[in-house]
């Protein structure tokens, strides 16, 4: 059976608030990346609502996660990274699913800030980044390179 599934050929990027679509620094070796995208629902349900509740859809948000082997020297991506989260500066992240190692693919992009920034590791293994943005304002799907 073929597919035309995406397989992972991306990027996470970062750039100055409002470049989400051009951001250009690359978070240097990402092993996985998750943009939620969520929608709340408010609950309208009365008296008319014949026994059902009923909900109309409001505010979208959600939170993006990423991986990534931690790497010294990656001054463009995870210690720029590091230094807006101390500095709480707001800034742009773009993940592409498909990009053959440009920013101009497949992805999703918004402005957000850096919510936090564990770092782990096991005695004879990679040192592991995991980072979670927190998106504010518009979530966009970039579908021009479809």
């Amino acid at each position: 059976m073929t597919t035309a599934a995406i397989v992972w050929a991306g990027s996470v990027y970062i750039g100055a608030a409002g470049t989400g679509k051009t951001a250009s620094a690359k978070i240097g070796e990402v092993l996985d990346a998750d943009f939620q995208w969520d929608l709340d629902m408010v609950e309208v349900t009365s008296r008319d609502s014949d026994g059902h509740k009923e909900y109309l859809p409001a505010n979208d948000g959600g939170a993006v996660t990423v991986s990534c082997n931690y790497l010294k020297g990656d001054t463009s991506g995870q210690t720029a990274l590091a230094g807006y989260f101390a500095a709480k500066t707001k800034i742009a992240l773009r993940v592409n699913w498909d990009d053959a190692g440009s920013n101009n693919g497949y992805g999703r992009y918004c402005d957000g800030w850096v919510k936090s920034m564990p770092v782990s590791a096991s005695q004879g293994d990679k040192v592991n980044l995991k980072f979670t943005f927190q998106p504010t304002g518009v979530i966009t799907d970039d579908f021009d390179s479809v």
